[in-house]
């Protein structure tokens, strides 16, 4: 079935859009297309609005009611009034349809072509045996497995892999069958002074027998390259962890792991994560609390806030443990695909600068969180066959992390918030392929890459990139050590109380800031350049007094 069959009224004219709380609004006319909605007044570009159906969360509507409110997926809020309720009645039927695909296949980013094709992404990411050139492994410790060439032993981790050299790949497929989802230990950090490293898995099937698994001790242990106990930093709650235990899960035992220290994190469940967002911005869309101490109350009660404490105590941690007790760590939840990568790649943040240029955070996401497994499509239900219940934001809790991190070092960034945002949107909904699937498995199985435009070259272009980008950025090389109170914590009012019917393309205050960068670039080398002169003229003034003497 055709699927503008379900629009009964494909334009709609003399629609109202309100675009401030006081009650003003425009007056224009409503198209829907296949993927779009389109609002426009008609007098000028600046006043169209293109909305993409798969970017609409939920619609809020009474029957008989001539008025819906379009709650789109990036928090913003669009409020139409029709002339009739039937108007309403028909365009609601057909946003309900459109913005709930069934299948992948479905969504626009597989009939988007741009008017003129995207150049080649000029960003390169490191292959696995870059990597390890690149953090100064040594050889003889580390090497590069293809035992999961083809997703043949792990679906949601990549085709090449960095272990122990000690460690054979029959040994390793002794740990896959011990640990949840096949994720079982391997490298993404290593820190080129002290030799520490950072290693991410799931959590071990001791369950309440304590089975143990000898080859998975041995290959833990092989990632020790001193005398100094590793730690093991659970994600989870200690009773949630226990929990585990009871079904077939666990955590490491220390009679079985007495080399590693087992420390846990207290970082909640996807579902609890979830709820506490929706309570922030339901908060954040009251009005009447504004100005209101009890809607900092709820803000606090949300219990958002908590959520980014503890991510960045998590991240801070495994920090000190690397860079400052040379002690390796290693992280793990219940599968490793959640709060694990949230974690690892926050810290590898932390610790290396590269992460923070927009060429090395784009291949940390790629790298830690795309190629790491995490299931975007089932956490941000792509489709609506994705369980409601495996709905979570935590690509957007660690983003949120990450722009805390800016706000305590912002000179340390390439990047500004626009481009976190820009992330967070599209991971959501996108022209752009890089975020469907849950596994680098299914991303290869389905050749996206050969059906769908590359995010990563549509972002790399100078035009869309420049605003991207921090004027103020200054290289540093130091690893960031984080104040982590949580009156540290701070709401990203850009994101959360986004007041604009259009998304920000540029920050107003990053412009000005940019244009008094260049002016002092100009002034600086208007000084160079009369210094110079000077020096000439006080050499020919010494030459003419040593002439006349």
């Amino acid at each position: 079935m055709d699927l503008m069959e379900h629009v009964r009224r494909p334009v709609v004219d003399g629609v109202r859009l309100a675009v401030a709380s006081d009650g003003s609004s425009l007056e224009g006319s409503l198209c829907i297309s296949a993927f779009f909605l389109i609002y426009s007044t008609r007098r000028q570009a600046a006043d169209e609005i293109n909305v993409l159906h798969t970017s609409i969360d939920h619609l809020d509507h009474k029957s008989g009611s001539s008025s819906t409110v379009l709650h789109l997926k990036d928090f913003r809020r669009l409020q139409f009034e029709f002339s009739s309720p039937e108007e309403c009645q028909d365009v609601v039927d057909a946003l309900e349809i459109f913005s709930k695909p069934v299948r992948l296949n479905q969504l626009y980013v597989f009939s988007y072509s741009p008017r003129t094709p995207l150049p080649p992404c000029p960003w390169r990411f490191a292959s696995a045996q870059e990597l390890l050139a690149r953090w100064q492994c040594s050889e003889k410790h580390w090497r590069v497995s293809t035992l999961n060439r083809n997703f043949l032993v792990c679906p949601s981790y990549p085709q090449e892999l960095l272990v122990p050299q000690t460690i054979s790949d029959e040994e390793l497929i002794k740990s896959v069958s011990f640990r949840h989802f096949c994720r079982f230990p391997i490298l993404c950090f290593h820190h080129k002074k002290n030799k520490a490293v950072l290693m991410r898995c799931s959590q071990p099937l001791c369950g309440p027998a304590h089975k143990r698994c000898r080859e998975d001790e041995k290959l833990l242990n092989a990632c020790l390259h001193s005398l100094t106990r590793g730690k093991i930093l659970d994600v989870r709650p200690q009773a949630t962890a226990q929990m585990h235990m009871s079904k077939g899960g666990g955590i490491e035992l220390p009679a079985h792991y007495p080399q590693w220290k087992v420390e846990f994190g207290k970082m909640d469940t996807p579902s609890t994560i979830l709820a506490s967002l929706v309570k922030l911005i339901e908060a954040c869309a009251d009005s009447s609390l504004a100005s209101s101490s009890s809607w900092f109350a709820r803000l606090e009660g949300s219990g958002w806030p908590l959520h980014l404490t503890r991510l960045l105590q998590a991240a801070r941690f495994v920090t000190l443990c690397i860079h400052k007790d040379a002690s390796s760590v290693v992280v793990h939840g219940s599968g490793g695909r959640d709060a694990t990568l949230q974690v690892t790649a926050l810290a590898q943040l932390l610790m290396e600068a590269h992460c923070r240029t927009v060429e090395g955070f784009v291949e940390l996401v790629q790298r830690e969180w795309l190629d790491g497994g995490h299931p975007f499509s089932l956490r941000h239900t792509h489709v609506t066959s994705a369980p409601e219940k495996e709905r979570a934001p935590m690509f957007l809790l660690f983003l949120d992390a990450v722009w805390q991190v800016m706000q305590q070092y912002p000179l340390s960034f390439e990047f500004n918030e626009l481009f976190l945002h820009s992330l967070f949107t599209h991971s959501y909904y996108s022209c752009y392929g890089n975020f469907l699937y849950d596994t680098p498995q299914e991303r290869h199985k389905n050749k996206l890459f050969e059906k769908t435009q590359s995010l990563w070259a549509y972002l790399a272009q100078p035009d869309v990139l420049e605003k991207m980008l921090n004027p103020l950025y200054e290289k540093n090389s130091s690893v960031l050590i984080l104040s982590v109170h949580a009156l540290n914590v701070t709401l990203w009012k850009r994101l959360y109380l986004c007041t604009d019917v259009s998304p920000a393309v540029s920050l107003p205050e990053h412009e000005s800031q940019r244009e008094l960068k260049d002016i002092n670039t100009a002034l600086k080398k208007t000084l160079t350049e009369a210094r110079q002169e000077l020096m000439e003229l006080q050499t020919v003034g010494r030459r003419f007094v040593s002439n006349w003497s």
